[in-house]
């Protein structure tokens, strides 16, 4: 092949230039994603409740929220975090289950559960599990004056 190739000089510049005509029209159409896109299957929801201990937003938000989950279909798993002043409550669907329906039927079910009078607004809201959101911040520091430090780091 090298002697064919030493003899026809002209062939290896053909060569290089099909491969480079067919890597330009290739490399747009390339995937270029790092993280696979899945299903979205999470809900969020987030309730305040200024002032009382973690144990009292167990007893009154996790608990009744979770009594009221146990009713919602195609729920998989869920996760009640407790701290003070602050609800936390992440629902999982089961694979394969419509998810609108599902956030419909969370919602429905936070609605309709009980909860003290001084508590917040809950909120529900679609987690994303496909990487959409902030996945790292970067702080840059040593500038005295803000406008300058934004010109620099954009």
């Amino acid at each position: 092949m090298i002697r064919w190739f030493a003899r026809h000089p002209i062939a290896p510049n053909l060569l290089i230039l099909s491969i480079a005509a067919l890597s330009f029209y290739l490399v747009p159409n390339l995937q270029r994603t790092t993280f696979p896109t899945t299903p979205d299957t999470d809900i969020s929801i987030s309730i305040s409740w200024q002032g009382v201990t973690a144990t009292e937003i167990e007893d009154g938000i996790c608990k009744p929220l979770e009594q009221n989950l146990d009713t919602v279909d195609n729920i998989s798993r869920y996760t009640c975090l407790a701290s003070d002043g602050n609800a936390s409550l992440r629902a999982v669907m089961d694979w394969g289950a419509n998810y609108n329906d599902f956030y419909e039927d969370v919602k429905s079910a936070v609605d309709a559960t009980k909860l003290p009078l001084e508590t917040e607004t809950p909120r529900v809201s679609k987690y994303s599990s496909n990487f959409e959101t902030s996945v790292g911040t970067i702080a840059v520091s040593g500038i005295d004056d803000l406008l300058d430090l934004k010109e620099y780091t954009t």
